[in-house]
C-alpha cells in the first residue's frame, strides 16, 4: 500500500490510521467486529504475522446429536442469503431477519434484497437495539460454528 500525506490533520502529523481486515473468503468482512487499528507511518512498513487456526472434526461425529456436538458439518445447514454457511454468515442473516421483523428496515451496508426497505437515520437506532439483543440475549444461538474450519 501507498499512502499519501493527508491534508486534513491526524493524531500524528506523518501517519494514517489504518485497518486490515482478515477473514475466510465465504464472508464479507465487518469493520464491527474486533478490529485493532494501527498507525501507518507515510514511507513505513508494518509486518503481519496471520496465524490461521485450524479445527477438523472427524466424521463418525455426524451421527452425535447436534446439542452434543455443537457444531454443523458442511452442507448441513443452509442459509437463504448466504451460499455458504459459517457462523458469522448465520449470524448477519439472523440479525438481517431480527432488524426487519423489529424495525422493518436494516443499514444501508447489510446484504438484503431489492425489497428489504433500508433504515433511514431517524430510526437506525432500532437496528442499533436489535444488534445489541442479540449478542446479549443469544437470539442467534442456532448459529453455531463448522465442525471443520479455518479461521484467522
Amino acid at each position: 500500500m501507498i499512502f499519501q500525506k493527508p491534508t486534513s490533520p491526524y493524531p500524528y502529523e506523518m501517519c494514517v490510521p489504518s485497518a486490515i481486515l482478515i477473514h475466510s473468503p465465504n464472508e464479507i468482512p465487518s469493520s464491527s467486529e474486533k478490529v485493532s487499528s494501527r498507525y501507518i507511518y507515510f514511507g513505513g512498513f508494518m509486518e503481519i504475522l496471520v496465524t490461521p487456526k485450524v479445527v477438523e472434526v472427524e466424521k463418525s461425529l455426524v451421527d452425535v446429536p447436534l446439542d452434543l456436538r455443537q457444531c454443523y458439518f458442511e452442507g448441513e445447514m443452509k442459509l437463504k442469503k448466504y451460499k455458504v454457511y459459517t457462523q458469522m454468515n448465520c449470524i448477519d442473516e439472523c440479525t438481517l431477519e431480527q432488524s426487519v421483523n423489529a424495525c422493518g428496515c436494516v443499514y444501508f451496508s447489510t446484504l438484503r434484497n431489492s425489497s428489504t426497505r433500508i433504515c433511514n437515520q431517524a430510526i437506525a437506532y432500532c437496528v442499533a437495539n436489535v444488534k445489541s439483543l442479540i449478542s446479549t440475549r443469544n437470539k442467534c444461538s442456532f448459529c453455531l460454528p463448522l465442525c471443520n474450519q479455518v479461521s484467522y
